[in-house]
């Protein structure tokens, strides 16, 4: 502090972040914030003068070969006592706060501290409620051993601030305080530290017991099961997939009212990331992703479409796509387990479902704006018994949960020799050569060929992105990618400079 001056050293990083805070209004002031190259002030003299009586006070309460920081009565002391810090509560709260710091700020990293403060001592300080002194929690967050004793300290939840603070706390004095007389107080205080092994000079805990304990913290992961199905003998998963995806592609409104009702859900989480995209406007607007529209926005719960005829409008509005075959299982990742204590739509109790999990990737037409790619997508269905008054045709089964997330695909790169490559380039003295066997090295996506109208489209807009004439933009598109269109577009890109005068649209 310098008068009216608050003066903070920070990283050029950090510079514009905290420029832009300059105007807040802070309790009914205007903030200004300055970039300066001046020298910041020296300490002030009243501040050193401060802070060398505290340092005075912790010389001779610190014991080294006890690791001990003793703060205990320190309205008795002499050198507090004469500066007048402990008069009131909230001047002893910053005088408490001060000491501590002064205390580790010598000490840069948290090991040092630890290693330096195992024990502090802050009894006979009438405390009635751990907030007082709160701030020991977060500069000493490391102790092993701490002593209340003799503070006013009545009721568990005058501590419960302190809950799950002291992780590596294993030794706790309480004695003279009012709160050692309420019921459970021992067990309530062995859940909030989990090291605590002797309380009031009475061992509670043994180190097997603390063992476990801390063991008990540690998160379970999730089993990471085999990609598998596992549905009993009804086969119900295969044949759901293998009726899903293809009438996804081709009849989403007859898909809806196959397996989706009333109360059927459906969202879309958008995962852009780097690499080959598409535009992902089509999906925005309907994305659910908390991370992008704010966990706090309504837009989270208007975004879960619920019942077929709103899930069936959205899927309207979704750009068309092309998956691979079933009988393709390079293509695909699939796990499905049982899923149990579903409501039974008939009101009879629980029923047994299933959740399927699906990660691949797709062809996406977008006839809208023009654009043809790939997206990988993972899916997530629950499926569960179908209602009884549910129309025909009804199958055993309905969706009642269906969650889509896609992400960016990138293509990766295929292994190929200098060699074979080069004898490639040699063997393609024309430009057919060029487009259909030279491909850029990328793997394919296997995918079922499209029909001829898709097909002609697929051609018509490589042939208007690249200036190629129909029948080089075909050779493109036939040849290694498979009717990929990125592919053929990357392959085009890499490969245009060996093209004839003939491969494209005259100017003329």
């Amino acid at each position: 502090m310098d008068n009216d001056y608050f003066w903070i050293s920070v990283s050029k990083d950090d510079v514009p972040d905290l420029l832009r805070l300059s105007g807040y209004v802070y309790a009914g002031a205007p903030i200004t914030i300055m970039e300066t190259d001046e020298k910041m002030p020296e300490i002030s003299s009243t501040t050193l003068e401060l802070k060398t009586k505290l340092t005075e006070v912790l010389a001779k309460r610190y014991n080294p070969e006890q690791r001990l920081l003793d703060l205990s009565a320190l309205g008795a002391d002499e050198i507090l006592r004469n500066m007048d810090v402990f008069s009131q509560g909230s001047r002893a709260e910053k005088a408490f706060r001060a000491l501590l710091r002064v205390a580790t700020e010598q000490y840069k990293t948290a090991e040092e501290k630890n290693e330096a403060f195992q024990a502090v001592s802050i009894a006979r300080n009438d405390i009635n409620d751990v907030g007082q002194v709160f701030q020991l929690a977060i500069d000493l967050p490391g102790l092993k051993r701490l002593d209340l004793s003799g503070n006013n300290l009545d009721t568990l939840a005058k501590m419960s601030k302190w809950r799950h603070r002291f992780k590596n706390l294993e030794e706790l004095h309480l004695v003279g305080n009012p709160v050692t007389t309420v019921q459970d107080c021992t067990s309530e205080l062995l859940k909030w530290f989990p090291s605590l092994q002797n309380l009031n000079g009475q061992q509670v805990r043994t180190p097997q017991e603390v063992a476990e304990s801390l063991k008990a913290l540690q998160p379970t992961p999730i089993p990471q099961l085999p990609s598998n199905l596992r549905d009993g003998d009804n086969n119900v998963a295969p044949a759901f997939l293998q009726a899903f995806f293809p009438m996804f592609d081709t009849e989403r409104d007859r898909l809806v009212s196959e397996f989706y009702d009333d109360d059927s859900w459906f969202s879309i989480s958008v995962m852009p990331g780097s690499g080959r995209s598409l535009p992902w406007k089509s999906y925005m607007k309907f994305s659910r992703n908390i991370q992008k529209i704010g966990s706090r926005s309504s837009a989270t719960q208007q975004r879960l479409f619920t019942g077929g005829s709103l899930i069936a409008d959205l899927w309207k509005a979704l750009p068309p796509t092309r998956h691979p075959g079933m009988d393709q299982p390079g293509q695909w990742l699939i796990d499905c387990h049982t899923f149990p204590h579903l409501a039974d739509p008939s009101g009879q109790g629980f029923a047994m479902g299933l959740i399927i999990i699906v990660q691949g990737q797709f062809e996406e037409a977008d006839l809208s704006v023009n654009l043809f790619g790939t997206r990988t997508f993972s899916r997530t269905f629950i499926l569960g018994p179908s209602k009884p008054n549910n129309p025909p045709p009804q199958h055993p089964y309905r969706v009642i949960s269906d969650q889509l997330t896609l992400h960016n695909w990138t293509p990766a790169p295929t292994p190929t020799p200098a060699s074979t490559l080069a004898q490639q380039q040699a063997a393609a003295p024309v430009a057919t050569a060029a487009v259909a066997s030279q491909v850029n090295p990328v793997l394919a996506v296997q995918v079922a060929i499209p029909d001829e109208a898709l097909k002609a489209q697929l051609v018509q807009e490589l042939s208007k992105l690249t200036g190629m004439t129909a029948e080089y933009s075909e050779l493109c598109l036939a040849g290694a990618a498979n009717w990929n269109f990125e592919l053929a577009l990357k392959s085009f890109e890499d490969q245009k400079a060996n093209l004839p005068a003939s491969a494209f649209i005259s100017a003329a």
